[in-house]
């Protein structure tokens, strides 16, 4: 048996390195998706560790006006996808009025 400090050289596997288009491309993927990290890592054959590490790094580029923008967009969104909800809900309202208004003429 081998003592501790002796390691095989086969042991450790080299950090396979990325293309920086290739992360940009599984991160859009990953923004633009409703699919778990873990679904999408496996989909492009890579580790969910290395897309969690890439959109870390990632997030620590961006500049402080990049997440202000960013937290307008989501907050825009929030508030566009709950007025939604309610023109989605006055509109069934209103085919409701409409059937039973239809049904009450002569």
């Amino acid at each position: 048996m081998r003592p501790h400090s002796e390691r095989c050289p086969m042991s450790r596997r080299s950090p396979k390195s990325f293309a920086p288009e290739f992360k940009e491309q599984v991160l859009k993927m990953v923004e633009s998706s409703d699919k778990p990290i873990p679904v999408i890592a496996e989909e492009f054959g890579i580790s969910a560790k290395n897309i969690y590490n890439w959109r870390k790094r990632s997030d620590e580029k961006l500049t402080f006006r990049d997440k202000n923008e960013i937290l307008e967009v989501k907050e825009e969104n929030k508030r566009l996808k709950k007025k939604l909800a309610q023109l989605e809900e006055e509109q069934a309202i209103l085919k409701k009025a409409c059937a039973y208004f239809a049904r009450s003429l002569p």
